[in-house]
């Protein structure tokens, strides 16, 4: 629901509407006669032009506990046409304490044997939208090909440019709608606790009255888990066979980094279980689903199928074959499962590292093997699918 704005705030939430029926300069113009504060004006300018990394940092520069509207715009084009993806909302209120979080884990993660992250890139930023732009056509931003959904665009992403050229990930600043983040967890905790037999109502409460702050510790740590580990991401790390294998591994870094978060045994084990959750029954889910397969939507697949294989073959559970759900449920056994994949898997790059790309293909390889048994989806993560699929559950 879109709440009240003052005038200022209004005002430039009617413009972001009527921004794709207005030529950049009428656009530029309009907002300069707004009353906004100076450097909020000029980031947005700036990223109408094509350099959406001045907005990014001056939201960056707010304090988290600022209580004022912020906004946010660039360029996208779609069906040839030029459109703008926007936002207003206000930074959430889970921000302060994400943080605090992971700037005390700073100095353990250091010395863990497996992240070893003596550079973090910059935190993430979560807003809560009181307005977004809404389109969902398959989309080239700026300039480049793209298959993002609508939700990508809800997430704030377009093609990641400033003045002299693309940024380096490790020094995006990136800025995500936490109302967005909810919804997915919230999505996946439903269809995964009508098919899982054995979750607790204890864990199930945790689940609900903490969604918001799993949801945001899981997208921090995903982030920062890129660049952990004995094979940090990097250019170096391009690899068609490992994409895959990458966003696995930075979420098994999370994993592994809520550790040093000072969560309780049971929140880390609950952690662990919704960063599985999330992977396969939303983001896996949802792109076995779609109609068209595209590079995006099966490497969104192949991750949650990784997760679910990983588990099954540790006898964290077990598939009913005729009821098609998940019984002799561990949960107790899920993240000393999965601290073990990530424990095989730098062992993996520490030694593929020398190789090069041929080395990241190896161990692209055997993740993919594992994903899909038989080049397949196995018969026990077909029927989950299945299930879920037939029963229209979420």
């Amino acid at each position: 629901m879109i709440t009240a704005l003052e005038t200022q705030w209004q005002e430039l939430l009617n413009l972001f509407h009527l921004s794709d029926r207005l030529t950049e300069q009428v656009l530029i113009q309009r907002i300069e006669a707004l009353d906004l504060p100076d450097n909020l004006c000029h980031a947005l300018i700036c990223s109408i032009e094509g350099n959406n990394r001045i907005i990014n940092e001056y939201l960056f520069d707010l304090p988290v506990t600022y209580q004022q509207p912020v906004a946010w715009i660039a360029p996208v084009i779609i069906n040839s046409h030029k459109r703008y993806a926007w936002m207003i909302g206000r930074i959430s209120s889970e921000v302060s304490e994400v943080r605090f979080k992971f700037d005390i884990a700073s100095a353990r993660v250091r010395d863990d044997s497996i992240l070893m992250c003596r550079h973090e890139p910059k935190p993430v930023m979560f807003i809560e939208p009181i307005a977004v732009s809404d389109f969902s056509e398959s989309v080239v931003s700026q300039g480049v090909e793209s298959t993002n959904t609508v939700d990508d665009f809800a997430v704030f992403q377009v093609g990641y440019k400033e003045s002299n050229g693309d940024i380096e990930d490790f020094d995006q600043r990136l800025v995500l709608n936490a109302t967005l983040l909810e919804q997915n967890f919230n999505t996946a905790i439903v269809r995964a606790t009508k098919v899982i037999y054995g979750l607790r109502e204890v864990d199930k409460s945790l689940l609900e009255q903490q969604a918001k702050l799993l949801a945001f510790l899981h997208v921090e740590g995903h982030n920062r888990g890129h660049f952990a580990g004995c094979w940090p991401f990097d250019k170096s790390k391009s690899c068609l066979l490992h994409e895959a294998v990458e966003e696995f591994r930075a979420c098994l870094n999370a994993i592994r980094w809520a550790e040093h978060l000072d969560l309780t045994t049971d929140q880390a084990d609950i952690f662990a279980f919704s960063v599985f959750a999330i992977r396969f029954f939303h983001y896996g889910y949802r792109a076995y689903v779609e109609p068209i397969k595209t590079h995006q939507s099966i490497r969104e697949t192949s991750v949650g199928l990784m997760f679910f294989q990983t588990l099954y073959q540790a006898g964290v559970f077990c598939i009913d074959p005729n009821k098609k759900i998940f019984h002799q449920f561990d949960l107790t056994q899920l993240r000393p499962a999965l601290i073990a994949a990530v424990q095989k898997l730098n062992q993996q790059e520490f030694e593929a590292r020398s190789q090069g790309i041929e080395g990241l293909r190896e161990v692209g390889r055997y993740w993919y093997q594992l994903a899909y048994p038989n080049s397949n989806l196995s018969p026990e993560a077909q029927s989950i699918y299945t299930h879920l699929r037939e029963s229209s559950i979420a």
